[in-house]
């Protein structure tokens, strides 16, 4: 396929739009993430004989592959009511230049917190998508996010207090909220090994929070960068949960 066989923009419009109701609105979204090429079919004895090729986001072709069969026939018979074509035959393929090969297998943490969990899945698949410079911002902005919201859910201002009074601890300091709250839930300790696993899990929120604020403005940001602001994220989260699950 190549850019002389891709279908003319008011034709793939079209298609798309007359899918945009409440009924098929998978199909539509199935076609505003894809790139359409059709070319006439030679091996069909019909005169307007042609045949699609579909080109799909990757992410959105892993979320409809049980329906593309589904798919092939309804966009097939949808172009042809208004076009002077008579489809053959619909292939459809994941655009594999979208695609990254991450180089660690990072898999989120199942937690209690519903939301949390979404949000990890959101952050990978940001991760796994991006190509450009603002793809890389906004999985710092999701990295951010993310400890925000898991500051939230595990600081209390009653129990959780900082030793020097001046650390701000107001909701937005999700840094120093979780900074105070590990120190309170690890502390009191003499036992060396536990003293030495505070002073990494203090260091691996802060790194974290560091990360994604880095990232979120740096316009040079990149793959690698991306890519160990979520590790840091999610080993983070990780920590927290343990934490959170430790005996009383």
């Amino acid at each position: 396929m190549n850019k002389d066989t891709k279908l003319n923009e008011k034709l793939y419009q079209y298609l798309a739009h007359l899918f945009d109701t409440k009924t098929t609105y998978d199909v539509h979204e199935f076609l505003i993430h894809s790139e359409i090429h059709i070319e006439r079919d030679y091996s069909s004895s019909f005169r307007n004989a042609k045949k699609l090729g579909l080109i799909v986001d990757p992410e959105i072709y892993k979320k409809y592959q049980g329906k593309l069969n589904q798919f092939k026939d309804m966009i097939s018979a949808k172009f042809d009511e208004f076009s002077n074509s008579y489809i053959t035959n619909v292939k459809i393929f994941p655009n594999l230049n979208k695609f990254q090969i991450l180089n660690n297998r990072i898999t989120p943490i199942n937690t209690p917190w519903e939301e949390v969990n979404s949000d990890q899945n959101i952050l990978l698949n940001q991760l796994r998508t991006a190509s450009e410079n603002v793809d890389y911002q906004n999985i710092g902005n999701t990295s951010r996010t993310l400890l925000q919201k898991v500051s939230n859910i595990v600081f209390d201002l009653e129990k959780h207090k900082a030793h020097d009074k001046s650390i701000d601890l107001s909701e937005g300091k999700f840094k120093n909220r979780l900074h105070t709250y590990i120190k309170t839930e690890l502390g009191g300790s003499s036992n060396k090994e536990l003293r030495d696993y505070s002073v990494s899990v203090i260091t691996t929120a802060e790194k974290s929070v560091d990360l994604a604020n880095k990232l979120t403005h740096d316009i040079n940001a990149n793959l690698m960068m991306a890519e160990s602001c979520v590790i840091s994220t999610i080993t983070a989260i990780s920590i927290i949960k343990l934490i959170e699950d430790k005996p009383e």
